[in-house]
């Protein structure tokens, strides 16, 4: 399995003291200029043998949401209504379906408290082969979203988003992108992680769900 992960920061990296009045990152912080890679154009990226191209059975594009995803059912669901409509642009000629929302408990993923920040993280991996479990026949990919913050592996501080190309699966958080999570008085912050089973996910009942801002709709792009 091909897998990528989007702008992660490694454990032993020293965390950036960031003020409240600050941006969620600084640029010499930004994953693309402390991890240098080898450029792609577009006849490389059209010839990648693992570039995964839509068929006549496989034209539909995925959207599971998993957890909450705003503080109401409304807001829930305009923001899904806003996001299908962006890929149905952007994608255009395929169709974009959604799947029934789920909490965390269905996926069955580990989870932890970040040491740094102290806010709640779900597994992306563990993600990944739920969403290809109940990836159906006629997809061509899906597409995981959710407001919880994610990592890969243990020594990884976060991760924003992880894909298997050939499964056709991904995972991405927009925790991060909260206007207030980098915060010192960020609301999803846990003293300690209280679970009597690895089965226990009551701890993400009521969990702090970021506002919705219109910052986070356009980083959602």
């Amino acid at each position: 399995m091909r897998v990528r992960a989007a702008a992660a920061r490694p454990r032993h990296v020293r965390p950036c003291k960031l003020k409240a009045s600050m941006g969620a990152f600084l640029p010499n912080q930004d994953w693309i200029t402390s991890h240098p890679e080898a450029p792609q154009d577009f006849e490389q990226f059209f010839s990648d043998p693992y570039r995964k191209t839509p068929s006549p059975n496989k034209r539909s594009i995925y959207i599971q949401s998993i957890g909450s995803l705003g503080n109401t059912r409304i807001i829930s669901e305009e923001y899904i209504k806003w996001l299908t409509g962006y890929c149905k642009a952007y994608f255009y000629g395929l169709r974009v379906k959604l799947l029934e929302p789920v909490p965390v408990s269905v996926t069955r993923c580990s989870f932890r408290v970040n040491e740094n920040t102290h806010n709640l993280q779900i597994h992306a991996g563990d993600i990944l082969k739920f969403l290809k479990k109940k990836k159906p026949e006629d997809a061509f990919c899906v597409v995981g979203i959710t407001m919880i913050d994610l990592y890969p592996r243990d020594s990884w501080n976060f991760v924003f988003g992880q894909a298997s190309l050939t499964d056709g699966v991904g995972i991405f958080s927009f925790a991060r992108y909260g206007s207030d999570f980098y915060s010192m008085h960020y609301k999803g912050k846990v003293k300690k992680l209280k679970k009597t089973s690895s089965s226990d996910y009551s701890i993400f009942d009521n969990y702090y769900i970021p506002e919705i801002t219109s910052v986070l709709l356009l980083r959602s792009c």
